[in-house]
């Protein structure tokens, strides 16, 4: 219930664009080992989420001022308005993804060059 986005609870339907902000809310917990939005009851939880913006704490080292665009991106509550919803380039053009080579081919022989071997 926690990765909700705030449209699923509002009950007019939703889009894949609920996805990205279930994604929004992992990268969340990647980043400060909890979740954006608490809640003691169910109802709490999604009203927390509908109604309230997530904390971005102090951390140390600091969170990047490009990471902290991505996270509130992706935790957009406005679907129209998430990074990713209107476009797979909207989330890999951002300043915080661009780095990444989302075109580049990862093959499975490659990965499995890099896995730790254990023999017995």
């Amino acid at each position: 219930m926690a990765y909700l986005a705030p449209e699923v609870f509002q009950g007019g339907g939703y889009l894949s664009n609920v996805d990205w902000w279930s994604l929004g809310v992992t990268f969340y917990e990647c980043i400060y080992s909890k979740r954006p939005f608490d809640g003691r009851s169910h109802s709490s939880l999604s009203e927390a989420i509908m109604r309230t913006q997530p904390k971005y704490y102090v951390t140390n080292p600091a969170v990047t001022v490009p990471c902290l665009h991505a996270l509130s991106a992706l935790l957009e509550k406005d679907p129209t308005k998430r990074i990713g919803a209107m476009n797979f380039e909207s989330f890999t053009t951002h300043a915080f993804f661009a780095p990444i080579d989302f075109d580049a081919p990862v093959s499975y022989t490659h990965l499995r060059a890099h896995e730790t071997r254990h023999d017995l």
